[in-house]
């Protein structure tokens, strides 16, 4: 399976093709699995439930079982609305959320505005084609935020300033121009720390975050995450990375509520450092690792989260 950007985990078109392309060999292997989950993630439904269903007839391991039944279960829980089809049509929408730019996509009935910040690779945890048509149920207004690889968003995010202070400065005036009556924030692992940076500078209507980080400080007792981005020395002094628990602005936030997953001692330190400012919520996930969007979408509560904003 080759995939594009040397990174077989961002996601794109030609990953996305890629992954269908892969998902005629139903022999077990560790590839059929990473070909199951992004089948799911993307939003494949059918094809991952055929997948899926031919791997579990392949193999009596129980952890693999184990592993495909909870992705059974987030395929049927998320679902997918023909999503290969349509992203493979040059102009559609779906097609260009799996591109490397930021995209805004105004609501002629809506005054509310979304604001989604890309992790990593490039997703939300599942793809942005995927997690669209849940926002799109609602009539709102969305911009998608991306810096693909440069997950933390210390050099910013294209035409949008080239650290994380100009990002949000470029973020307040955007929403203060285009008159936003209520303005909601997403953020997710890589992303977050940005994006509860961003809804503290923009004075956001709620905030959502899931695995995120919200202390960046050198005196944080995690300043380095082990096998997951972090900041490089330099960047700390052209950003304000810092506790944000102590920022004055994040009383500016009406609602903020954390996600983290109870397994994963790094994101818990994250979200209980939040737990007592008055304006948030912590959502401690049992039995979760780090992509709590996974977990979440397993049992069925991920677009009940998602309506706390909506």
């Amino acid at each position: 399976m080759v995939l594009s950007n040397d990174n077989p985990d961002l996601h794109s078109f030609d990953q996305l093709s890629a992954v269908v392309a892969a998902s005629t060999d139903t022999r077990m292997t560790k590839r059929a699995l990473h070909v199951a989950t992004q089948l799911t993630i993307h939003g494949i439904a059918d094809k991952a439930e055929a997948f899926i269903k031919a791997l579990r007839e392949t193999t009596k391991n129980q952890l693999a079982q184990n592993y495909l039944i909870r992705l059974e279960n987030i395929r049927a829980n998320l679902g997918g609305q023909d999503i290969w089809n349509k992203a493979q049509q040059p102009d559609h929408i779906l097609r260009h959320l799996l591109g490397f730019n930021s995209i805004y996509l105004p609501h002629p009935d809506s005054r509310h505005l979304i604001i989604v910040f890309a992790a990593a690779y490039n997703n939300f945890g599942v793809s942005f084609p995927l997690l669209h048509l849940t926002l799109s149920k609602s009539p709102v207004a969305i911009l998608y935020i991306k810096n693909p690889g440069k997950g933390l968003y210390c050099t910013g995010s294209p035409s949008m300033g080239g650290d994380i202070d100009e990002m949000g400065l470029y973020l307040k005036k955007f929403c203060e121009d285009k008159r936003f009556s209520r303005v909601s924030v997403l953020g997710f692992s890589s992303g977050g720390y940005a994006s509860l940076f961003a809804a503290g500078c923009i004075g956001a209507s709620s905030f959502i975050g899931f695995g995120i980080r919200t202390d960046w400080s050198l005196s944080c007792p995690h300043p380095i995450s082990p096998g997951r981005v972090s900041p490089e020395a330099d960047q700390y002094a052209s950003n304000t990375l810092a506790n944000l628990r102590h920022a004055e602005n994040m009383a500016n936030i009406g609602q903020g509520s954390l996600y983290y997953g109870a397994s994963d001692l790094l994101d818990t330190y994250q979200a209980e450092n939040m737990r007592d400012l008055p304006n948030f919520k912590v959502h401690r996930v049992a039995n979760s690792q780090h992509n709590v969007i996974l977990s979440l979408a397993a049992e069925n509560r991920f677009a009940a989260a998602l309506d706390e904003i909506l």
